[in-house]
């Protein structure tokens, strides 16, 4: 709460419901020392899971997965929001092949439409 991640109020969310309690973890990229404890306790409850790779649902869980690829030295990808018009216009950047499990990392789960559209 001290750093503002914690919101009181009336928020509608994504999935459209209506909530007291709003969770802004985005401001924990500037916050190191957070983003990395929150990253830990997200590998230690991942660790022991079968994936190849991981990718974090975008925007807001891209810090925590890459953190978690970096300290686990387990290799993460990144799926775009959208295509680009120009380049390769790839939707997933990285390295991965068909079959792949991978972990999906979500700061905060509701309805998990943004799991589900990550995951497609």
């Amino acid at each position: 709460h001290e750093i503002g991640a914690v919101k009181f109020g009336e928020f509608k969310l994504k999935s459209g419901i209506m909530s007291p309690v709003y969770f802004d973890l985005r401001v924990t990229v500037s916050y190191p020392k957070i983003l990395k404890q929150i990253s830990d306790q997200l590998w230690e409850i991942s660790k022991d899971g079968t994936f190849d790779v991981m990718c974090g649902v975008p925007y807001t869980a891209l810090p925590f997965a890459t953190a978690m690829s970096v300290s686990s030295g387990r290799p993460m990808i990144m799926r775009r929001k959208e295509a680009k018009d120009y380049g390769t216009k790839k939707m997933v950047e990285g390295v991965y092949k068909s079959g792949d499990k991978c972990l999906i990392v979500e700061d905060v789960v509701t309805s998990g439409a943004s799991v589900n559209e990550t995951s497609a």
